[in-house]
């Protein structure tokens, strides 16, 4: 009997260490794997890391060449279309006013508006006149809108928002909309949902223009394109070119028969990117006689680079 408890013991005993030998290699090989694991995830991880930086490299390379396109041929975003009220041509004028002048009776909202239209051209005169017309009728909407076109045109968009406000604050209405985004989209200098909103509410040819602008910015030119529909313009034409559509940017600037010196710039980078080698001279050489300081920048331009050693390009500088 103590033979075979003795000899129970000492296989209970090999029994014991052989579950504890088998439990650390369980243990040592598990780990091992999480160590592996860990270093495959680690790994991918940082390939996918990689993989991010280089299309935000590449995004960003493209973003920076088109920005410089837009700054060098024309600020795009510096053309938004901002709309003035005039009176319809159905309401009859019942005199003409000069605030110059005593008034024997007091003009209608019409009355005033229509005056300031058709019979002031000077820019200050016009916003001293609806300045008065605004303390006289302090709700019409139509003045404070046409006072922040004036102030827009005269280069005070501080001011030209001011009013634009006060008018959708007395009307939400499609031409005030339009005219609130548009300045706030210039003095931003970028676009924000506020102002796309605005853009989309107002649903006009000058709205779905000025968002044509934004996506131009955003590097969407084919929608680009579509929001601007029959609107031709210097933007129309720049947007043509960045969609590689060179055909239709060169027949926008000729039926437009754009004559200052960027259109003419313009036309020469379409030269260039069609090695039209004849375009190119004859444009430079137009936008030049327009605006000599555009030498130095077409000197720099990545634009003209295939005609940087070519002895016509040169002899123009």
């Amino acid at each position: 009997v103590l033979y075979c408890i003795a000899l129970f013991e000492k296989k209970l005993t090999v029994f014991l260490l052989l579950l504890l030998l088998f439990l650390f290699s369980f243990i040592v090989k598990n780990n091992v794997n999480k160590v592996c694991m860990t270093s495959m995830e680690n790994q991918t991880t940082a390939t996918t890391s990689q993989m991010r930086v280089s299309a935000t490299e590449h995004l960003s390379t493209i973003i920076t060449n088109v920005e410089e396109m837009k700054n060098q041929h024309n600020d795009v975003l510096c053309a938004e279309h901002i709309m003035m009220h005039e009176p319809s041509e159905k309401i009859q004028s019942q005199g003409t006013y000069k605030y110059s002048q005593a008034l024997t009776k007091t003009p209608t909202e019409e009355e005033m508006i229509k005056d300031v239209v058709l019979n002031e051209q000077d820019m200050n005169t016009q916003l001293k006149n609806y300045n008065n017309a605004a303390r006289i009728y302090p709700n019409d909407w139509r003045i404070k809108n046409n006072t922040g076109y004036i102030m827009y045109m005269m280069g005070d968009n501080d001011g030209a928002t001011k009013s634009f406000e006060e008018a959708l604050a007395i009307t939400d209405n499609k031409i005030v909309s339009n005219n609130v985004a548009a300045v706030k989209h210039v003095s931003n200098g970028k676009s924000t949902d506020e102002i796309k909103s605005l853009f989309e509410s107002s649903n006009t040819t000058e709205s779905k223009y000025n968002i044509g602008l934004i996506q131009i910015e955003e590097g969407k030119y084919e929608e680009s394109i579509t929001s601007m529909g029959d609107t031709k313009s210097y933007n129309y034409a720049l947007a043509n070119i960045l969609a590689e559509h060179y055909d239709a940017a060169s027949d926008a600037i000729d039926d437009l028969d754009l004559k200052d010196a960027k259109s003419y710039y313009l036309k020469a980078i379409i030269g260039a990117r069609t090695s039209n080698t004849e375009m190119v001279m004859e444009n430079l050489k137009m936008s030049f006689e327009k605006d000599a300081s555009l030498k130095d920048m077409a000197k720099k331009d990545r634009e003209f680079i295939k005609f940087f050693e070519n002895s016509d390009f040169l002899a123009m500088f």
